[in-house]
């Protein structure tokens, strides 16, 4: 419901629309070959921008990570994702009849990912994946598609 409401508020005159996804920070540690376990904070963000003013929907997950690559190392060729966590979401308007922040409870989420990593030096590569997360959140099922471009080291 939220989606269509969105949709229609984009399809407006005068309102700009922006998506995004972003690994915020994540920590890896190697358990064995070319497999990592770690911890992540992973986000996706839904803008609109009205003649009215700013709104803004944000989705977390806090979560535990593993990676694993098909490569000849660790960040070298193909690879699969998959984290689980607790999900999280926020919406944040600021309008000219006002301003608006609420938080949800916490729910549980996770992300599945497929991609490929690219050795730039003996020492980091850049990962380039397409994901898909799931977040359940006070009883509703929010999902989100997305390609990101990362960092190993």
């Amino acid at each position: 419901d939220l989606d269509s409401a969105l949709d229609t508020l984009e399809s407006q005159p005068g309102v700009d629309r922006f998506e995004g996804a972003i690994d915020i920070l994540g920590f890896y540690w190697p358990v064995q070959p070319k497999t990592i376990l770690g911890f992540v904070v992973s986000g996706s963000f839904d803008a609109l921008s009205t003649p009215v003013g700013d709104i803004q929907i944000n989705q977390f997950l806090y979560a535990a990570s593993a990676m694993h690559f098909f490569g000849r190392e660790t960040g070298d060729g193909i690879f699969l994702r998959g984290d689980f966590g607790i999900a999280k979401a926020s919406i944040d308007a600021d309008t000219t009849v006002g301003s608006f922040e609420a938080t949800s409870d916490s729910g549980t989420g996770y992300l599945l990912g497929i991609g490929y990593g690219i050795p730039v030096s003996d020492e980091s590569r850049v990962l380039l994946s397409i994901n898909i997360s799931n977040k359940s959140i006070e009883d509703e099922d929010i999902s989100a598609v997305s390609f990101n471009v990362g960092g190993l080291w």
